[in-house]
């Protein structure tokens, strides 16, 4: 069940941030939704009164440093705001403020400076996840499997001892001729 409600910024008359301004005469449109998508509703979730328990909950540096949530974090530095009884990250939050209303469920917030605690608007970006896992890879902070140096038996992987399949796989000349139980098993004569 949606409902709609449209108004502008100019009439609510209140900053995104200390000293970041609404932008005048953009339209906002809130979206109530039930308790079960798990998306932010209603009138509460932008009230004066919880924008404000979001702001004293951040320490607020210079408008191009990073202002850091003092509020509670999940284990990987990400801040956590109850805000309307939903629970979401901080930097989120921020991000339904700059846009002026709910994030579709596939919308990031998205660092710029890489900083998981940092919720200042100057440093977020709105993406999807796949532009967040390209700008992950591109500052060098996605899982690269480093190539191995050695085989599981310890053989050192060299220019003589290495073999590529069609897949890119490395495995060991060494091993290969000793076989699956360590040395080929000779053929015995038997006279």
């Amino acid at each position: 069940m949606t409902s709609k409600r449209s108004n502008t910024a100019s009439a609510k008359g209140r900053d995104i941030a200390p000293g970041v301004p609404a932008q005048k005469g953009k339209p906002v449109v809130e979206k109530v939704y039930n308790y079960r998508d798990g998306v932010p509703r209603g009138r509460e979730f932008f009230s004066d009164a919880t924008v404000e328990k979001f702001w004293s909950k951040v320490a607020i540096a210079a408008p191009d440093q990073c202002w850091i949530w003092q509020g509670d974090k999940i284990p990987k530095g990400y801040g956590i705001f109850n805000a309307a009884y939903t629970r979401l990250t901080a930097h989120r939050y921020v991000m339904h403020l700059m846009c002026e209303r709910n994030l579709a469920l596939r919308e990031y917030a998205c660092h710029s400076c890489d900083n998981p605690s940092c919720v200042n608007p100057a440093h977020l970006w709105l993406g999807t996840p796949q532009q967040n896992i390209i700008d992950m890879y591109k500052k060098g902070r996605g899982f690269r499997r480093a190539r191995p140096t050695h085989c599981v038996r310890g053989h050192e992987y060299d220019s003589n001892n290495s073999v590529f399949d069609k897949r890119g796989w490395i495995s060991c000349r060494r091993c290969r001729a000793e076989g699956p139980h360590g040395i080929r098993a000779k053929k015995e004569c038997v006279a």
